[in-house]
């Protein structure tokens, strides 16, 4: 008898022949180190990793367990949408070993991912790409999750609700790091279940320019758009009571008034 190709572990061998070649599946059970947390649970390693998933990018960023920003990095999935599915799974798998590489480095104990459960309320349109598939995003997030519990680290997912938005509004030019990379923070700060308080200035763009925009369109509104009006109103009444309401609703809001170009407040609407 041979020697067993993996010691003392139950396996199993498949030999498949395809018209003139043969190709051999080897399934075994593997062995996780890592922990999956629960919704109740905190990440409670002294440095952890949000990672924010793109389409064209994995931003990672590094937060002590006060919630302190510590760094960031992005690693590009350049093109990946040309190539073929095995192809795709290839690079996916080429960039997750890099990311390991990095967390480890940095002493990283946990990471914190968005739930796909909750991707639906994701404040940006990046799933909506056409060329971003379904089934690459979630075979980007599995993977960095099977790489986690392989190697040790605790994985925490939660609702990615307003992280681009309150990464790009709070944390984006206070770190001088791109969108994603803020987003990815946001997304280890809720990790945390740290809470996400608005800071002064948002808080004076939202009583001032932004109510005074919004004063405006409801009183310049024509009769066809009833219903956008009730939004706007909606939306004043809102901002006047702001203390009564989750930050998520004020957050919503902005998302929806206003974007970042060159450092400065535009309006959407």
């Amino acid at each position: 008898k041979g020697k067993p190709i993996i010691e003392h572990q139950k396996y199993s061998v498949e030999i498949i022949r395809k018209q003139n070649e043969f190709y051999v599946n080897i399934t075994f059970d593997e062995t996780e180190i890592g922990r999956v947390l629960d919704f109740k649970e905190t990440p409670q390693s002294d440095v952890i990793a949000g990672i924010d998933v793109n389409p064209d990018r994995i931003a990672v960023s590094l937060c002590t367990k006060q919630g302190n920003f510590k760094g960031s990095k992005i690693f590009y999935l350049h093109n990946l949408n040309t190539f073929s599915t095995n192809k795709r799974a290839t690079i996916i798998g080429q960039i997750v070993q890099q990311i390991k590489t990095w967390l480890l480095e940095n002493n990283v104990g946990g990471i914190v991912l968005e739930d796909l459960k909750f991707q639906q309320s994701h404040d940006t349109d990046k799933y909506s790409n056409r060329n971003f598939h379904q089934f690459t995003y979630k075979k980007m997030l599995n993977s960095l999750i099977r790489m986690a519990l392989r190697n040790g680290f605790s994985v925490k997912t939660v609702n990615p609700a307003y992280t681009s938005v309150i990464g790009k509004l709070k944390y984006s030019k206070n770190f001088g790091i791109s969108v994603h990379e803020a987003a990815a923070f946001t997304i280890a700060r809720r990790g945390l279940e740290l809470q996400e308080q608005l800071p002064q200035e948002i808080i004076l763009l939202l009583k001032n320019q932004i109510t005074t925009k919004l004063r405006i369109l409801v009183a310049s509104m024509e009769e066809s758009k009833k219903n956008t009006q009730k939004v706007y109103k909606k939306w004043l009444q809102t901002i006047q009571t702001w203390k009564e309401y989750h930050n998520w609703k004020l957050w919503s809001i902005l998302h929806k008034t206003v974007y970042m170009n060159n450092q400065q407040f535009v309006f959407k609407i």
